[in-house]
């Protein structure tokens, strides 16, 4: 994968979680591998940790479906345009 891949990839990854599921989990690439640090606080509890281990896997599935290159491919044909656009 390219350093250009790698990033449209995580960008998707991140806007998917924000923009679609309203959470965050901070992934990251460590020996070939995607990561995902989950730690707790006080006032979580097993369905939090539940939730998101159900949008992980959403998001992992869209990504295994090429469904980032789609998004990837959109924005820069918007970014052809005339520039004013902003591509999430």
């Amino acid at each position: 994968m390219s350093p250009l891949e790698l990033a449209a990839l995580s960008k998707f990854f991140f806007h998917e979680q924000i923009a679609r599921y309203h959470t965050i989990a901070p992934g990251f690439l460590h020996g070939g591998k995607w990561w995902v640090r989950l730690s707790a606080q006080v006032y979580n509890d097993v369905r939090d940790f539940e939730t998101v281990a159900s949008v992980l896997k959403e998001i992992c599935a869209k990504v295994n479906r090429g469904e980032w290159k789609e998004r990837e491919e959109e924005g820069a044909v918007k970014q052809e345009g005339t520039g004013a656009e902003v591509v999430e």
